[in-house]
């Protein structure tokens, strides 16, 4: 993203920035301890990425998704979330197989991917509930490390977390539990639109 996407990217109101940060988790939300929020940005919908028709529909709707980044510090792990409201649960529903393809990378993480794939839902059970399940292990200074992701529709909300951490990082089970906690999020704030 340059500058001058990135400036675009910004333009709107307030009030469309608000509501899909409203969706996302908030640290006094997540389980155990010693979470610190790392990041949180908001940008408009169809500004850069895919430019496909279900985008144009949305940013010609003035919306905007939003994303945060948590880091716990007792654990090294790391967990990233992202809320994408459309104009239409169809559009929403349609987005799904392209999850993987609007996540940001992390500029900070100094790793290479060396494995990546697709989570089959019949040999890993606890995604079951999630149309989207992806794993990268990665290699980097301070050696191995994984990112499972899940992703699904709310009415017409996208949602995506990411869990990442030294080693295997996070259980598919965990991650799972998170997936759930910000899909119930994302339909309590639905509900009181």
């Amino acid at each position: 993203m340059n500058n001058l996407q990135f400036g675009i990217a910004q333009i709107g109101s307030k009030a469309a920035r608000a509501i899909p940060r409203s969706m996302l988790l908030e640290r006094t939300e997540l389980p155990g301890d010693a979470w610190k929020m790392r990041d949180q940005r908001s940008f408009r919908i169809g500004i850069f990425g895919d430019k496909n028709e279900v985008a144009r529909r949305a940013r010609r709707a003035g919306g905007f998704f939003a994303i945060r980044s948590f880091e716990q510090d007792v654990s090294e792990r790391w967990l990233w979330v992202e809320v994408i409201p459309y104009t239409s649960s169809s559009d929403a529903e349609s987005r799904i197989p392209h999850l993987r393809d609007g996540l940001i990378p992390n500029s900070l993480a100094r790793v290479r991917v060396t494995r990546e794939r697709i989570i089959d839902p019949s040999k890993v059970p606890e995604v079951a509930d999630y149309p989207f399940a992806f794993e990268q292990l990665t290699q980097g200074e301070l050696g191995s490390g994984t990112s499972r992701y899940l992703g699904g529709r709310v009415e017409n909300v996208t949602f995506a977390i990411a869990c990442s951490g030294p080693g295997e990082g996070w259980t598919w089970t965990e991650v799972a539990s998170l997936a759930s906690l910000q899909k119930i999020k994302v339909s309590t704030v639905l509900a009181s639109e």
